[in-house]
């Protein structure tokens, strides 16, 4: 191998780095080329329109067809959101209607046992939390019966 010329066998980007540096101006319009943006000398920034957070023209392509694909996409994102917005509108209205619908909670709760026919095990106040699942509402007349016959009364119930 001949070490007198080491870029030869120098890795493509090691090279390509290396006649970057040597010609700035090149790589800059190289780079302005691909990216299809002009570079702060081309067009002069204001900085305080940049700073107040205003749009400026720096921001979006200068070719027309790139522009008319941001404006296809933007369409196309806006339709989405707009779709989205009406689905989620939507499942408000229903969830809102499904609380209005939503029969009121019983004043008091018996708790039944392991199956149909088995004799209630707890009494509780409507909407406990320890009531379980397999519940029935009783009015109170109900509920005073079943507690003088000897079903317990839920501990953790707020009465």
């Amino acid at each position: 191998m001949d070490d007198a010329t080491p870029q030869a066998h120098a890795p493509a980007a090691a090279r390509a780095s290396s006649e970057e540096e040597a010609n700035p101006d090149r790589t800059e319009a190289v780079l302005r080329d691909f990216r299809g943006v002009h570079t702060s000398e081309d067009r002069p920034v204001d900085p305080d329109l940049t700073l107040r957070g205003e749009p400026t023209d720096h921001d979006l392509p200068p070719a027309l067809p790139r522009l008319r694909t941001l404006e296809t996409w933007l369409v196309l994102t806006l339709d989405r959101v707009r779709q989205q917005i009406a689905t989620t509108e939507r499942r408000e209205q229903e969830r809102q209607r499904g609380e209005q619908a939503r029969p009121a909670t019983p004043d008091w709760i018996l708790k039944g046992g392991l199956n149909r026919d088995s004799p209630p095990v707890a009494v509780h106040v409507g909407g406990c939390h320890m009531a379980g699942k397999r519940w029935r509402g009783v009015p109170r007349d109900v509920a005073l019966r079943a507690l003088s016959e000897g079903i317990e009364a839920c501990g953790h119930c707020p009465a």
